[in-house]
């Protein structure tokens, strides 16, 4: 979007064309209603608010901002690089949670095998009686 505003496409034409980029289907039908609630004269912040599951808090009310301050393009992409770090974070903030799950259960599936081939060995040890 940013990208869109910044060369001069005029919002209504710039939510058209996203609509076309995006592949999630609820993300999908909002922003192809908000083409109509832009067109018939509604701000774009207010079509957003419509949708307060889809899109947080914190971008309706930055693109409040952007629509009032006329720098909505260079707001799309602040919000841009704010999620990219959000989402790089919470991925490397995963891997560390997931570690330790991975080692217990490497450590499972060796105790697993080490069961698995002692057994037999102690119960032919057992049997011969020595």
């Amino acid at each position: 979007m940013g990208t869109l505003l910044e060369s001069g496409i005029p919002l209504q034409e710039a939510l058209q064309i996203q609509v076309q980029s995006i592949e999630n289907h609820a993300y999908q039908r909002s922003v192809l209603s908000m083409v109509d609630q832009v067109a018939s004269g509604e701000g774009f912040a207010q079509a957003l608010a419509r949708y307060p599951r889809l899109f947080p808090l914190l971008i309706q009310r930055m693109v409040f901002v952007g629509e009032h301050s006329g720098r909505l393009d260079q707001l799309f992409f602040f919000l841009a690089r704010f999620y990219e770090e959000d989402v790089s974070l919470r991925a490397k903030n995963l891997s560390s949670v997931i570690e330790p799950l991975l080692l217990m259960v490497i450590g499972l599936g060796v105790a697993f095998v080490a069961f698995s081939i002692f057994t037999p060995i102690y119960s032919i040890t057992s049997g011969l009686g020595l």
